[in-house]
Parts: structure tokens; C-alpha cells; sequence
């Protein structure tokens, strides 16, 4: 009888990231609202993704939306 498969792969939740447009349109704010609210801390920081990409967790975003 052969074994279980060890490679069978574990399922782990996948993390999706908001862009800035897209955090501009839940938020309803501009782009430079958007920026000024991160440097001055209002907002969630985001997370660099590449060179000129940033985002943020959806997770973060919604634990931030809601526990203000």
C-alpha cells in the first residue's frame, strides 16, 4: 500500500492587496488626500510590492476601517 502524497498542498488564505486607485475609491479621496492622510498617519501605511508599486493587505485595510 503506498503512502499518502506528501505533496498535497496545504490550503492558506490568500491575501489580496488593495492598490491606490482602489483606495482612493473606497475612501473617496484624491490621490494627494490619499498621501497626505498616509505621511500624516491617518491612513493605514502601505506595503511596498515592487519598486513603484505599493498596496495594502485587504485584511489591514479592514481591520483598520473598522477599528478606528
Amino acid at each position: 500500500m503506498q503512502p499518502p502524497c506528501k505533496h498535497v498542498a496545504q490550503t492558506k488564505p490568500v491575501t489580496r492587496f488593495i492598490k491606490p486607485t482602489e483606495m482612493q475609491r473606497l475612501l473617496g479621496v484624491s490621490r494627494s488626500t490619499l498621501y497626505r492622510g498616509i505621511r500624516s498617519g491617518c491612513f493605514p501605511t502601505p506595503i511596498k510590492l515592487s519598486e513603484n508599486k505599493i498596496g495594502w493587505r485587504e485584511d489591514d485595510f479592514n481591520a483598520w476601517l473598522y477599528n478606528r
